[in-house]
């Protein structure tokens, strides 16, 4: 059975593997804009393109018997570089890598332990950014862009 499996690539090198991907909310700002004009019954309206995607992302990874706290704690000490991130989601059954979103992460990064003391849940809000071709490229078992999307 083929199953998806997520990580998180931060700047050139740190990779984050949850055990899922708990929240996954976005929001994008329509650019459209209505003028409404006196005297007619229906607005004119400009049409533009909705803005990058925005949200908030909640992933949970476990707790090891050694070192307690470490994955949780080196995930929050990840996102909080300031650095260009990456989701990267992979098929198991075809182990094709597929750059899902490029982002930075904005807002708060917050960790708590989940009730039953066996995972961390690490919660984070990002920006979508344009995809930067260094990074895709640097990206381990990624494919570059090509050429003319460089």
């Amino acid at each position: 059975m083929a199953m998806t499996v997520f990580r998180i690539h931060v700047g050139n090198g740190a990779e984050i593997q949850p055990r899922s991907l708990t929240e996954y909310r976005t929001r994008r700002e329509s650019g459209n804009i209505v003028h409404p004009i006196l005297g007619k019954p229906y607005p004119d309206i400009t049409l533009r393109p909705a803005a990058a995607r925005s949200g908030s992302i909640e992933m949970r990874l476990p707790v090891e018997a050694s070192g307690w706290g470490r994955r949780g704690t080196w995930a929050e000490e990840c996102l909080a570089r300031g650095e260009v991130c990456s989701i990267i989601n992979t098929l198991t059954s075809s182990l094709k890598n597929e750059v899902w979103m490029f982002f930075v992460v904005t807002g708060d990064i917050s960790k708590e332990l989940d009730p039953t003391k066996t995972e961390w849940v690490v919660k984070f809000d990002f920006q979508e950014i344009e995809p930067p071709a260094r990074v895709y490229s640097t990206q381990p078992g990624m494919d570059p862009l090509p050429e003319d999307a460089a």
